[in-house]
């Protein structure tokens, strides 16, 4: 690389940093949540974007500039528009799906979801259960995780209920 690529680099590398975080500030903390896959996807192309723009001499400052601005402009205009319409909402956004409701599997949705019978009873017993009856319900998180929910001695109404809006079937 000779000097003129350093110098680049060392411009633009710091004035992309700082728009980054800015973009990342202003748009709250949902960006520093666990990633769903689209957010997944929106961190790679931006990565990607911006290390050719650090480094390819060819990319001006505005086209680079507004190609990583397109992908977050578009991940936060998803994410508001999915906050203000429940069907771009559905549309867009996975949903939790349970997988074991009252101790009884739900092996519709684990061969959806691609979960085994082991891993279902691997989240039980890292909950310190040793029966899987102990759990009102097991259910698959969007971000991958296996989330264990005990059974209560009290009743609550649906509204207020943790499962509520979890799929239970996979054509939900």
């Amino acid at each position: 690389m000779h000097l003129t690529g350093l110098w680049r680099v060392l411009a633009i590398a710091p004035l992309s940093y700082i728009l980054l975080t800015l973009v990342i500030r202003l748009a709250g903390k949902r960006v520093l949540s666990n990633m769903n896959p689209f957010d997944l996807l929106v961190t790679v192309a931006v990565g990607s974007t911006l290390a050719t723009f650090v480094l390819d001499p060819q990319v001006k400052f505005w086209s680079g500039l507004l190609a990583l601005l397109v992908p977050l402009a578009l991940q936060f205009g998803i994410a508001w528009f999915s906050s203000h319409s429940k069907k771009i909402e559905k549309a867009v956004k996975q949903h939790p799906a349970i997988l074991l409701l009252d101790g009884e599997m739900n092996h519709q949705m684990m061969h959806h979801e691609m979960i085994t019978e082991d891993e279902v009873r691997e989240a039980a017993r890292k909950a310190g259960m040793t029966s899987l009856l102990q759990a009102k319900a097991i259910v698959l998180e969007v971000d991958g995780q296996l989330s264990v929910v005990r059974h209560s001695d009290e009743q609550h109404p649906e509204e207020t209920s943790t499962l509520r809006g979890v799929k239970r079937a996979p054509n939900e």
